[in-house]
């Protein structure tokens, strides 16, 4: 087993060594030769032996006293500029078969090695490796029990649930792993991986549970692949055409504790669109599945024990005399009464800021750099004036070329021109005069061209000047210190040009929740909208509305928002991006909607789809 290159390997990452080797002795020409290596690199293990001195008396020593041995070398890499590596040395015999073998590790020389752990480590590793019952090999025992841990780590059914879910399909590997948990004789899904929430009105959802309940689930598991008609039942094959998987397996869940197990507690349903990557086994995923249906077990008789509680708490209170049951019910009656028959002001509040209703933002419209800056922050420029200049040393490159080739060209038809002045009808070469005369021709043509392209180049150039496009003031912060010599591409943005002057408008941030109210009463000219700025909050700013986005905002970590936008009337002037508070009131409406409206507008959207 020692000679297995699995052995080598899965020491190594048990001990956490740098590199390690086996040696074999060969009893005939009396030498050590090494059998495997892993971490050596560039230095073969042969170069390494040879150019140690007593290496292969350390070896021998550590063999015939059969017991490890531990100590430090200094070794020089083939790189000379490279500083000399101390290393602490383990040997260990193995002794087995009709070898004699000596393991030998490699450490850091800061890191605390224990002999006696590296020789219970090798023995695990042997001990896993003759164990060929085992389905889950030395390398896979750290996933395995990274998956064991984090399924146990909840006792809420929901939370356990997802974990059971997704933690199994990471480790799996399967594209989907969906949690069944059997109710009487029926089935229902309880948790289904990457998904935090679901349908169970769902037709997907609600085929699996009546698949559950059409197949007899008994102590091992079952699956099916596409396009194989041998399958141990035809209600898997269907589903799996049906829902155009590649391949389909069911494991059972049974109760550890109760020794019969004749019905399971729950079912792990794995599921594979495409065949990819290489999955864990049918067979592992049973091994698995004791551990899974522990973790299951354990929340379920969580659930049981508090929902036992609270039953305990409400017969104790519905044994009372009958005058306590008619005094609560009368107050749940006068309390519900209230909530509808009561009326107050609907308000919705939220956050926002201010920003000038004219503002532009400027671009780059070309690759190049920041030449020249014409202006600063809170300079006020007028609709046209130069804010910056670009340059593009492709446009000059370019521009310097087409120079460089119209003289040469404007050259060449001179000399033509001095040749066609010969008064001889034939001239040397052997060229004549119609030829120059052609030549000639196509010269110009290409001086012409020539010089379109450079006055394009010249468009271009005049392009890269940046002006203002509207009135207003520079709201760039810092424009000094970061546009100069900024290298840009197209599209970038560089400024921000904004009218302080004109009208004002607050941009505020509507919760997708609240949006129901506020556009109805936006429709029916109820809204009444007030904000405050955070810095001057005792002072109220009028507001009419003026319009809603027409998309919502998906920000990261935030509910969906929508953008609103009103006009304001300042008397004082203000930063641009000043945060506000706002107020929109919505008309009056039942208290019990007030308070409870999300609830509500959720439970209605719910009956609606029933």
């Amino acid at each position: 087993m020692s000679s297995d290159p699995r052995f080598l390997k899965a020491v190594v990452g048990l001990t956490q060594a740098a590199a390690g080797a086996v040696w074999s002795w060969n009893a005939d020409d009396q030498h050590w030769a090494g059998i495997s290596e892993l971490g050596f690199g560039k230095d073969s293990l042969e170069i390494v032996h040879s150019a140690w001195p007593g290496h292969s008396e350390k070896l021998t020593e550590a063999l015939q006293e059969s017991t490890a041995k531990s100590f430090t070398a200094q070794f020089q890499s083939n790189d000379p500029d490279s500083p000399p590596k101390k290393l602490r040395i383990v040997l260990v015999p193995v002794f087995g078969g009709n070898q004699t073998l000596v393991l030998e590790l490699f450490f850091p020389l800061e890191y605390e090695t224990d002999t006696q752990n590296v020789v219970r480590a090798v023995s695990q590793v042997i001990e896993t490796l003759d164990a060929s019952n085992s389905p889950i090999s030395l390398e896979e025992q750290q996933p395995f029990a990274t998956w064991l841990s984090l399924i146990h780590q909840y006792l809420n059914l929901k939370k356990a649930s997802f974990a059971i879910a997704n933690e199994t399909k990471t480790w799996s590997g399967w594209d989907r792993v969906t949690l069944a948990v059997r109710c009487g004789r029926r089935w229902r899904i309880q948790a289904i991986s990457g998904l935090e929430t679901y349908d169970r009105r769902a037709g997907a959802i609600r085929d699996l549970e009546r698949l559950l309940g059409r197949i007899r689930l008994r102590e091992t598991s079952i699956q099916a692949t596409a396009n194989s008609s041998e399958s141990e039942s035809a209600p898997l094959q269907e589903h799996l055409n049906r829902g155009k998987l590649q391949r389909i397996a069911i494991v059972p869940l049974f109760n550890t504790n109760v020794p019969l197990r004749q019905e399971p507690i729950g079912s792990l349903v794995f599921e594979q669109f495409e065949f990819h990557s290489p999955v864990r086994s049918v067979e592992q995923l049973t091994l698995a599945a004791p551990h899974a249906a522990t973790a299951l077990r354990n929340s379920l008789d969580y659930q049981r024990a508090r929902s036992g509680l609270a039953r305990r708490f409400i017969e104790s209170l519905t044994s009372r005399r009958g005058l306590f049951a008619v005094v609560v019910t009368a107050l749940l009656v006068c309390g519900v009464w209230c909530l509808i028959s009561i009326q107050t002001d609907l308000v919705i509040v939220g956050m926002g800021e201010l920003q000038p209703r004219h503002r532009r933002e400027v671009f780059a419209n070309a690759d190049g750099e920041i030449a020249e800056l014409f202006i600063r922050h809170g300079q006020t420029v007028e609709r046209g004036s130069p804010l910056l200049k670009l340059r593009s040393p492709e446009l000059e490159w370019e521009l310097t070329r087409l120079q460089g080739e119209h003289r040469t060209t404007s050259r060449q038809i001179e000399d033509l021109e001095t040749l066609r002045s010969n008064p001889r009808g034939t001239l040397s070469g052997g060229t004549s005069v119609e030829e120059l005369n052609a030549r000639a021709e196509e010269l110009k043509i290409l001086r012409d061209n020539l010089q379109f392209q450079m006055e394009i180049v010249n468009q271009r150039q005049q392009q890269l000047m940046i002006a203002s496009p509207i009135d207003g003031t520079v709201l760039t912060w810092k424009t000094e210190q970061l546009l100069p010599t900024r290298p840009v591409r197209r599209t970038d943005h560089l400024l921000t040009v904004a009218d302080l002057e004109g009208e004002w408008v607050a941009e505020l941030q509507l919760d997708h929740r609240d949006l129901s109210p506020a556009v109805l009463s936006v429709d029916r000219g109820h809204a009444n909208v007030t904000i405050v700025t955070v810095d001057s909050p005792e002072t109220p700013i009028a507001a009419s509305f003026q319009e809603f986005s027409p998309q919502l905002v998906m920000a990261t970590g935030r509910t969906p928002t929508l953008p609103m936008s009103v006009r304001v009337s300042l008397r004082e002037p203000v930063r641009p991006g000043t945060a506000v508070h706002y107020r929109i009131e919505c008309g009056r409406a039942a208290i019990g909607y007030v308070w409870f409206r999300r609830f509500l507008d959720r439970v209605q959207a719910w009956w609606t789809l029933l």
